[in-house]
């Protein structure tokens, strides 16, 4: 979405951090209002970046619930609006928070993690 440049620098850090621990592959959903890129990756560098407008998480989220995964992570400055708990088919919600912390915006049902420096 509309996230800073320093944010996004430190969503691929937690993100390359995850992948370099685990040595497999994750599922990346990435985009603004809609997905625009979607797909299993190694490394960091296999992730693109498209759009950066406005941000609906909701095509998103509904994306990578349809990889029927044990979780959903979302890396975040958490300005976006969340879906209706039932949209998540059960699967839960791990919001990880960059930045400004706006763990305001979080409903009670999702998993807040704050990332700090």
């Amino acid at each position: 979405g509309s996230m800073s440049n320093r944010d996004l620098e430190e969503v691929f850090s937690e993100v390359d951090g995850v992948l370099q621990t685990t040595s497999s592959q994750m599922f990346v959903v990435t985009g603004d209002t809609r997905v625009r890129f979607a797909d299993y990756v190694c490394a960091v560098s296999d992730v693109k970046i498209e759009g950066r407008g406005g941000t609906d998480m909701a095509p998103l989220l509904a994306r990578a619930v349809e990889e029927e995964p044990t979780c959903v992570i979302v890396l975040t400055d958490g300005y976006f609006t969340f879906p209706p708990e039932e949209k998540m088919n059960g699967v839960p919600l791990i919001v990880c928070l960059i930045g400004d912390n706006t763990d305001h915006y979080c409903p009670s049902w999702v998993n807040v993690i704050k990332l700090e420096e």
